[in-house]
């Protein structure tokens, strides 16, 4: 790479790539500077790659394949008041009720499940907490990619959690979600 001259550019946004006489000449940053380049490698799904390329085709005589809905994850950070019981596992999955309710909301679009299948994760780890007195808990759940996660989705996960923390409401000072739309925003994925 250092012979070849690349440039690497980490934390940089692009906005859009370049196009100088049919092919691609540098990129654009989100602060509206231009890099140019003798060549660029978007490795990115075909629909980040035509935002990136507006008003071209991109694709040749073999036409692109519509990706499989992949789901993401929501992640719920609770800060409770009160220290981690010594005997709770680290680790609870709470199933949801219904799983093939679940998959279609997964994978078929269709309405979200009251109850989702979520991880909780309790682990006592003293880095995560400003002392004993304190729990540190995290909630995962899968949840469906590329649609909007909202305050609903988050509750309902949250109300999942409570099977594994029966208490939770009474010591809950606050939460934290991490929603897919927050993942691609932090790393563009």
């Amino acid at each position: 790479c250092v012979r070849r001259k690349v440039d690497f550019r980490f934390g940089a946004d692009v906005r859009r790539i370049v196009v100088k006489d049919v092919r691609a000449a540098g990129v654009e940053l989100a602060d509206g500077t231009v890099e140019d380049a003798e060549s660029v490698v978007a490795g990115v799904a075909p629909a980040v790659l035509d935002g990136l390329l507006p008003d071209r085709a991109v694709r040749g005589a073999v036409p692109a394949q519509r990706e499989a809905a992949r789901p993401s994850r929501l992640t719920v950070h609770l800060a409770l008041r009160g220290a981690r019981p010594a005997d709770i596992p680290h680790r609870t999955v709470v199933h949801g009720a219904d799983r093939a309710a679940e998959a279609a909301w997964l994978f078929d679009g269709a309405p979200r499940p009251g109850r989702p299948t979520v991880a909780v994760l309790r682990t006592g780890d003293a880095a995560q907490v400003p002392d004993a007195d304190h729990e540190a808990v995290t909630v995962t759940a899968t949840v469906p990619g590329g649609g909007r996660v909202g305050e609903e989705d988050v509750a309902a996960v949250v109300a999942a959690a409570r099977r594994a923390v029966p208490d939770l409401d009474g010591r809950l000072l606050w939460q934290e979600a991490r929603t897919p739309q927050d993942v691609a925003e932090a790393t563009g994925a």
